[in-house]
């Protein structure tokens, strides 16, 4: 009976912490976590930051120093595709309008035809009409055939030509159409980042509106560090990349070659292979490859913050440093400092 008592109490101890709990949050260590990326679209005061929508919205918000987001997208590349496809259509179409045919016998012929109908009218209604009708027949009628006959192979050798020529042009047109097919598809997996978070430049990140809501703040430098030793002084929990990583989602082949891939999320941390965005082309890169959240903890005289990131070739947590105006997701961690102030 005390046996089954005490099984009991465990029990419903364990329903208390996983319901006491907000399943958007996972507390590790002394550390608590926010267990998805952030999506914020506003500032804490309610100001809007920008939306990035292009390459060029992207680029000026980097030259005006301003702090702007994105979602990983797919939409440039559909639209170089489309301009490609219509390029190709474009083509395709004057080719079709602009067929003509000349024969070069054509005067020739044009002659033939002439001469054979006036001799054929000078014939009178006499006794010598069939015979002479018949002699006008012999003449002409051979060569005006030969000729026609020539005409029509010609003609059917430039249609030939000219169905080959369009057909050439539409060459890589279905290509084009099953990659656009293919990135849109991949672009309404997305969803506008509601499954990978915002992406967000670093004139963000230091934007005094602040991006976290009250009792939460963008980790520091140190604050990474100590989850990383969290979980490498347990052993079971395996490396920190392996214990952080999302156990779906990332790459474990690519072109035969195998990686690492998935990781076991033993933490419930729910690391997903969001991608990024480069600084240098403002082109979205490595969705399903890797990760990459900015800290609060920028490298002194210099446009470049300190970042974290998990690769799906590796089992570590790796540190780097990136440009302000690289797009970089934000995992929050609560702020014990807040809590303490509002005791």
């Amino acid at each position: 009976m005390k046996k089954i008592s005490l099984l009991l109490i465990i029990f419903i101890s364990t329903i208390s912490v996983s319901f006491g709990q907000d399943p958007t949050e996972i507390t590790i260590g002394k550390q608590t976590w926010k267990t998805q990326n952030l999506k914020a679209d506003s500032f804490k005061n309610g100001d809007k930051i920008m939306l990035a929508q292009s390459k060029a919205d992207w680029e000026k918000a980097s030259r005006s120093k301003v702090a702007a987001y994105c979602y990983y997208s797919y939409q440039d590349q559909i639209n170089e595709l489309q301009e490609s496809k219509q390029f190709i259509l474009d083509r395709a179409k004057k080719i079709k309008d602009n067929y003509t045919f000349n024969f070069e016998r054509e005067a020739e012929l044009k002659e033939l035809l002439s001469n054979y109908e006036m001799e054929k009218q000078k014939v009178g209604t006499g006794k010598n009409a069939k015979k002479e009708l018949a002699a006008i027949e012999t003449k002409y009628k051979p060569q005006i055939d030969a000729l026609t006959k020539e005409k029509a192979e010609h003609e059917k050798g430039a249609k030939q030509a000219h169905e080959d020529e369009y057909k050439k042009s539409l060459d890589g047109l279905e290509y084009l159409e099953s990659e656009i097919n293919r990135f849109t598809n991949l672009e309404n997996d997305l969803k506008k980042g509601e499954k990978y978070g915002y992406l967000y430049n670093y004139w963000a990140v230091i934007d005094p509106r602040g991006l976290a809501p009250d009792g939460w703040k963008i980790p520091t430098l140190s604050d990474w560090e100590t989850l990383e030793k969290f979980i490498q002084a347990k052993p079971e929990n395996g490396q920190p990349g392996e214990a952080m990583k999302s156990s779906s989602g990332w790459f474990e082949n690519v072109n035969g070659k195998e990686y690492i891939g998935n990781g076991t999320n033993k933490i419930g941390f729910n690391g997903l292979p969001g991608g990024w965005r480069n600084q240098n082309d403002n082109e979205f890169m490595n969705i399903n490859d890797f990760t990459y959240w900015w800290t609060s903890t920028p490298v002194k005289s210099s446009n470049s913050a300190q970042a974290i990131g998990l690769d799906c070739r590796k089992k570590d947590l790796w540190k780097d440093t990136n440009n302000f105006s690289g797009g970089l997701s934000i995992r929050l961690i609560k702020d014990e400092k807040y809590k303490e102030t509002k005791k």
